[in-house]
């Protein structure tokens, strides 16, 4: 049970500002955030199964994040990975004909949901219940296994804080920090349903922050949990228009 969190032209002079957990079985491989060797342009964690994604950055800025829908099945035979959607998504220069494409194949994958955009804040949402791209205005939104911006506690919860969190900036750890909220009762909380996911088996693999700010310089950092909820790893990359450092 994934969900993302996007912030378009909230922040004054960040157009841009994605959360996200990442919830997947404990057991499946996985790299850590790192630029791909065999796609330089592209940054972020890899799924070493089938070698797609959950969420990747293109160096120019752009995005994208993708979530399973379970409500729709998967087609008949063996569907590829949704993971492929990401770098798919990343190799159109724009974000509407990215999610047109996207939308056109979504008959050949197990129900997904997939959110795209750029560095300027256009923002595209698709999905494989979906007959046609939405565009993402300016606010908060958000998704999860349920879909965009739906009423369920788990979301409603996240919503509150991250835009709590906004209010002080985009300083990385703060939002990574409203990422980690197993659910115990906060202020104004009155859903208690865990933001993040701390179980043996299937839970929060890791947390991501991206935030584009108007100069076009770009963060992007993980925090990645073991089985345990403990913290077992942090890699930030920070470019402008290039990759530049690494940490």
């Amino acid at each position: 049970m994934c969900l993302v969190l996007l912030a378009l032209d909230v922040v004054p002079g960040v157009p841009v500002v994605v959360a996200a957990n990442r919830d997947e079985r404990h057991d499946r491989p996985a790299s850590p955030l790192h630029r791909w060797p065999d796609r330089p342009e592209l940054a972020g964690g890899r799924d070493t199964v089938a070698g797609g994604t959950w969420f990747a950055v293109h160096r120019d800025g752009r995005f994208a994040v993708v979530l399973n829908d379970r409500r729709v099945p998967a087609p008949p035979g063996t569907p590829p990975s949704r993971g492929e959607l990401v770098p798919a998504f990343l190799g159109d220069q724009q974000p509407r004909e990215a999610a047109l494409r996207a939308q056109a194949n979504a008959f050949r994958y197990a129900g997904f949901h997939l959110l795209g955009g750029d560095r300027h804040g256009e923002a595209w949402y698709t999905g494989s219940a979906l007959t046609a791209p939405t565009g993402l205005g300016p606010g908060v939104h958000g998704a999860d296994n349920a879909g965009l911006d739906v009423d369920d506690p788990r979301l409603r919860r996240a919503r509150a804080g991250f835009e709590r969190a906004l209010e002080g900036g985009v300083a990385s750890g703060r939002l990574l920090e409203m990422l980690r909220d197993d659910g115990d009762p906060g202020p104004g909380a009155g859903d208690r349903r865990p933001v993040f996911i701390c179980a043996p088996v299937f839970g929060s693999r890791c947390s991501t922050v991206l935030a584009i700010h108007a100069d076009d310089t770009v963060t992007l950092r993980e925090r990645r949990f073991d089985a345990a909820g403990r913290r077992v790893g942090d890699t930030t990359l920070s470019w402008t228009r290039e990759f530049a450092a690494t940490g």
